[in-house]
């Protein structure tokens, strides 16, 4: 049977006939060698035997690489040949990705929905489903027409969709985490109509005409595609992912037929679609399975064993989040590692080239490496600005809010980006309104709790306060602390902060009987450990209200020195508005600072994710301290560090990064960070580099952290951190509190920890000179030998020639395991390898082999023993190190 026989039987009615056909003879096989089937077994086993079945009689085509296609480069459209599409996909980061380790499309996540916000959690939003249901059954509807209802309601439709989502991406994370260093690309999502475009392109009449045997399967779409490289097999995974069918206002969930059979037609034309791009790829080359996921169910019983093995459950998912083995086994991909040939590298490259080169328009935007970075800018940018609408405020503390005109004074607390200086400006604006609705004359006097004048949170308030600003009505002052109290005239009391702050509302109060206007006192980053202790908690309460005519909004920072809670002044003089969603940071990051936060100074906020953003893992390298003979060890190790960061944020070229450091370290080192604001055009990174505490309040798409340890600047990235620890003298006991709460984070899985040797360009040279220094030595080595074993050469008539031969091996094999970063590195063919075992020898293994050597059975000539070597092999005298 040829190919486009195979392709007729798997169209709509053939298909059937075919199964049903095919079901009997597989169907009593299965019950001679396993028992009873499942009700599934016939469609299941149908799909995989039209499958083998085409795989078997297929038969690799010739295509005409030199035609051509229509490609997209930028915004506009090219002609190239489909060789000149595969060679310009060579040269791309992208293929370097693929080729290097696994490569996911698209590269971010985004939970793209208009109908829901971003801190609403899929429980919370299965939770309004079943209320919007029980309030139509409250109403007298039926649950049949309950169900119809809520089928139409697009609120629900964008939950299923969502719903539906986050089971393939969670899916595809698992995946992933499995395969790493083995060249690969996983895509989500793989519509057939993007790939080979017909309406924009012409492009399905392209491929053809080319000699590509693409069926009209109209719009397919395949949840997940794995095509990964071992040697120079390609194996290819089709992944259908479904849910169990059942609605959130079911008693009981259970696996529907529906999705079943949906699953299992999706997977045949998601594999004519692929054999069809496959088309010049030999049969001996590729190694395909198909199979279903049910991420909600346990499967086991309801499957039976022939069907389970290409069926994904919940069970398995549970234990192939944290065992990579049994992710390969489940696949049915080897465990054994081989390493990708150049034959098979080429084929891989040609059909990557096909998905997600210039002539596909699948996921565009969401493909290539910069896209990642300016997605995740775009979406975390979107989201702030939605949240910067205090949607994230409850009911009550949004009355508040608008009573910022009768009430005068607010407290704003809430962990780092959830938005506590967004609403204090907010609230300092309403009541500078309110003022001028009574034809009141203002004041604004604004701060940061010990902000010096450089602090970049002033700038932000100068700029935006510029609108509030009026010759006749409204001053607005924007002061650094020690500014704001010589101004007034008062001396601060470091223990006692709340009496400080009385000193200023009581200059504040005579300023206002002698010159009229009101006052509004907003400062920001007060440190809730700058009040007494009391009783285990820092003391607020003898912060008292100023007299009429002066209104204060402060806002806290979330880390106090102690794990100790706050007791806030009297709330009849002041209303508390606590926010809980952090919505400026990725999850990832959040989680991270959140977890060594709570390590080292202890949170005591319940806070929340509110954005949709996963984002980069963030890294850490610590610098452990040895000085060598210049005395510029942490130097020379930080310069390597930063050259390293330098690579990993070379792609986003459109955002910002900030290098914030500590104060206390040497000066040397801070003159070789000052290096790194260097412009561009100069040949600099361009970034800015400030103290760390003078960034408190802000944040910046990427943050590189320098210092022992500092949480508050960890929590100022937006999108990406890098954290660079140095230890030195000053290296103490709340240096080593947060060595211990990273370390805490790596384990975790919530950080990730880089050496500056993790660069293996680094290495290869000292790999290399050690290598040479072997070769150079090795005579003198084997002469040394033959001297101190001279006197042997009684017992045996050339026993010197087994020495050369072990100090070859053990030699040869030492520098062959040599890890490189957790990375093997064979000299004899400059490849890069998975990590293998050092096997520790004694001191004495040439002894021991000298006498196993010398007591060893002797044989007549031609017959030699089970394990001695074949004649032909490598003689013992070889100069040359054993291959074996």
């Amino acid at each position: 049977m040829n190919e486009e026989g195979d392709r007729e039987n798997l169209n709509t009615k053939e298909r059937h006939t075919c199964r049903n056909t095919r079901f009997k003879s597989c169907d009593s096989i299965s019950n001679q060698a396993h028992g009873s089937s499942c009700e599934y077994h016939e469609a299941f086993m149908s799909t995989i035997a039209q499958a083998e079945e085409f795989m078997h009689n297929r038969e690799a085509a010739t295509i005409n690489a030199t035609g051509t296609l229509t490609v997209k480069v930028g915004p506009r459209n090219e002609v190239w040949t489909l060789q000149e599409m595969t060679d310009n996909f060579s040269k791309t980061e992208e293929w370097k990705r693929i080729r290097d380790s696994i490569y996911t499309v698209p590269n971010v996540e985004l939970r793209s929905s208009k109908v829901f916000e971003p801190y609403e959690s899929l429980e919370d939003l299965e939770q309004n489903m079943r209320c919007k249901y029980q309030d139509k059954i409250n109403q007298g509807m039926t649950p049949h027409d309950a169900e119809a209802a809520m089928q139409k309601d697009k609120e629900y439709k964008s939950f299923e969709t969502l719903q539906a989502k986050q089971s393939e991406i969670e899916v595809t994370r698992i995946i992933a985490k499995a395969f790493p260093g083995i060249p690969s690309l996983l895509l989500r999502s793989l519509e057939s109509n993007r790939v080979v475009n017909e309406s924009k392109m012409k492009n399905h009449s392209a491929f053809s005409a080319l000699g590509f045997n693409l069926p009209n399967i109209g719009q397919q779409e395949s949840d997940l595609m794995l095509v990964l490289l071992l040697g120079s097999k390609i194996f290819v995974r089709l992944i259908e992912v479904k849910r169990l069918g059942s609605k959130p206002w079911d008693s009981q969930s259970c696996l529907h037929q529906k999705p079943v059979n949906k699953a299992l037609e999706q997977l045949e034309k998601g594999f004519i679609f692929l054999m069809g791009i496959m088309t010049d790829i030999p049969t001996e080359n590729i190694d395909i399975k198909m199979l279903t996921c049910f991420p909600e169910t346990s499967c086991k019983d309801v499957f039976c064993k022939d069907i389970f093995q290409n069926v994904i459950d919940k069970d398995n998912l549970a234990t192939m989040t944290d065992h990579p083995l049994v992710v390969m086994t489940k696949l049915g991909i080897p465990n054994t590692v081989t390493q990708p040939t150049q034959a098979g590298l080429d084929l891989l490259l040609k059909i990557c080239s096909r998905l997600v080169g210039k002539a596909s328009l699948l996921h565009c935007g969401y493909r290539d490496l910069p896209d990642r970075m300016d997605q995740q800018k775009q979406r975390l940018s979107h989201t702030m600005k939605k949240m910067d609408r205090f949607i994230m405020l409850d009911k009550q503390q949004l009355s508040i809010l608008d009573k910022a005109g009768e009430k005068k004074h607010f407290i704003l607390e809430g962990p780092s980006g959830s938005g506590k200086t967004i609403i204090q400006l907010a609230v300092t604006k309403k009541m500078v309104n309110d003022s001028l609705s009574r034809g009141m004359k203002t004041c604004v006097l604004i701060t940061a709790f010990h902000a010096e004048k450089d602090y970049e949170l002033l700038s932000f308030f100068e700029e935006q306060t510029k609108d509030l600003k009026s010759e006749d009505q409204v001053e607005v002052k924007v002061l650094a602390w020690d500014m704001l109290l010589d101004m007034l005239d008062v001396k601060e009391d470091a223990d006692d902060t709340p009496k400080t702050i009385n000193d200023i509302t009581a200059k504040l109060a005579q300023l206002h009987e002698k010159e009229g206007y009101e006052i509004i006192l907003t400062i920001d980053e007060l440190s809730v450990s700058s009040a007494p202790i009391d009783s285990e908690t820092f003391d607020w309460t003898s912060l008292s209200p100023p007299t009429d005519g002066i209104s204060m909004v402060f806002a806290f920072n979330p880390f106090p020195v102690k794990n100790l809670p706050m007791n806030p002044p009297n709330s009849k003089h002041f209303c508390s508005v606590l926010t809980k969603f952090r919505y400026r940071n990725t999850i990832k990051i959040q989680k991270c600072t959140a977890c060594v936060g709570h390590d080292v100074v202890g949170f005591i906020y319940n806070e929340r994710y509110a954005t949709d953003i996963e984002g980069d893992m963030p890294m850490w390298i610590h610098l452990y301290s040895t000085e060598d003979e210049d005395g510029k060890d942490q130097e020379k190790k930080l310069s390597i560090a930063l050259n390293n960061v330098k690579e990993l944020v070379r792609h986003d070229t459109k955002t910002q990064v900030v290098l914030l450091h500590d104060s206390n370290l040497p000066q040397s080192i801070k003159d070789q960070l000052q290096k790194m604001a260097v412009t561009k055009s100069k040949g600099g990174p361009g970034w800015k580099v400030k103290h760390a505490e003078q960034f408190d309040g802000c944040e910046c798409d990427t943050v590189v952290y320098v210092g022992n340890g500092y949480i508050e600047g960890f929590t100022r990235a937006k999108l990406k951190l890098f954290i660079i620890t140095l230890e030195d003298d000053s290296f103490g006991k709340m240096e080593m509190n947060y060595y211990r709460a990273l370390e805490k984070g790596v384990q975790k899985g919530l950080l990730k920890q880089i050496s500056i040797d993790d660069d293996p360009s680094t290495k290869l040279k000292e790999i290399q000179a050690e290598q040479a220094k072997l070769i150079a030595d090795k005579e003198n080595k084997i002469a040394e030998l033959e001297a101190k074993n001279a006197v042997l050469m009684h017992s045996r008539k050339e026993p010197t020639k087994l020495y050369p031969y072990i100090l070859d091996k053990v030699a040869h094999k030492r520098l062959l395991l040599k890890v490189v970063g957790g990375v093997g590195f064979n000299p004899a063919d400059g490849v890069l390898h998975q990590p293998m075992p050092i096997r520790r020898r004694s001191t004495n293994v040439i002894d021991e082999r000298r006498i196993a050597f010398e007591q060893r059975p002797t044989f007549p000539p031609g017959n030699h023993p089970p394990h001695s070597p074949a004649p032909g092999l490598q003689p013992l005298h070889s100069s040359q190190p054993s291959s074996a």
